[in-house]
C-alpha cells in the first residue's frame, strides 16, 4: 500500500523529506482507517500533492478532505445524530438530552 501511494503521489518516488512525509501520512491515514484533512496540494499553484490527487487515493478507500470540508462533514453528522434523539424523544416521551442542538 505504501508504494501504491508514492506512485500516485509522486511517479518517479518521493524523493524530498516532504515527498516522504506525504506518503508517510497518507498511508497511516489509511492504515488507522481514518479521514486525512489537509491543504496540501490541488491548487493553481500545487496542482498534484495529496488533494489533487484525492480521486486516485480514494479508489484505495482513502478519504481526503479539506478543513472547510471536514467542519461540513461534522456538521451534518452532528445534525443526523440530533434528529435521531428528536425522533426518538417525539416516540417515547423522553426528554431531549441537554446536548442535542447544542454543537
Amino acid at each position: 500500500m505504501f508504494h501504491k501511494i508514492e506512485r500516485m503521489l509522486f511517479p518517479d518516488g518521493g524523493k524530498t523529506e516532504n515527498q516522504k512525509n506525504d506518503v508517510d501520512i497518507v498511508f497511516n491515514a489509511s492504515k488507522y482507517n481514518c479521514i486525512l484533512i489537509t491543504s496540501d496540494g490541488g491548487s493553481k499553484r500545487q496542482p498534484g500533492g495529496i488533494l489533487g490527487n484525492r480521486k486516485k487515493l480514494g479508489a484505495l478507500g482513502i478519504r481526503v478532505l479539506t478543513d472547510e470540508e471536514a467542519v461540513e462533514l461534522v456538521e451534518s453528522e452532528i445534525k443526523k445524530r440530533d434528529e435521531i434523539y428528536r425522533n426518538i424523544a417525539s416516540h417515547t416521551g423522553q426528554k431531549l438530552p441537554w446536548w442535542v442542538g447544542k454543537d
